[in-house]
C-alpha cells in the first residue's frame, strides 16, 4: 500500500479514536515524521511518554520506535508510523 492511502486509512482511525494522547501523538507524526519521548515530555507533558505510544498502538495503529541521541547526548526513544 502506498504511504499516502496508508496515512489516508490511519487518518480514518484517527476521526473514530476518543483518547487524547493517542490523538496528539498520531497527529504530531503525521505532521512531523515521528515523535521523540522528549518532546511528549516537555512539549505535551506527559509524565509517562511510552504510555502515549501504547494508546496509539492498542487503537490499531502500528508504530517503529528507535533509539535516537538528543541535544543533552541521552538515548531516547523516537517514535514513528510502521510502515
Amino acid at each position: 500500500m502506498p504511504k499516502s492511502a496508508e496515512h489516508k486509512e490511519i487518518k480514518r482511525i484517527l476521526r473514530n479514536i476518543s483518547n487524547k494522547r493517542a490523538r496528539i501523538v498520531i497527529e504530531h507524526i503525521l505532521k512531523n515524521g515521528f515523535i521523540t519521548t522528549e518532546q511528549l515530555e516537555k512539549q505535551y507533558g506527559y509524565n509517562h511518554p511510552p504510555r502515549a505510544a501504547r494508546d496509539v498502538r492498542e487503537a490499531g495503529i502500528p508504530l517503529e520506535t528507535f533509539r535516537v541521541k538528543t541535544a543533552k547526548d541521552v538515548q531516547s526513544p523516537l517514535i514513528a508510523l510502521a510502515m
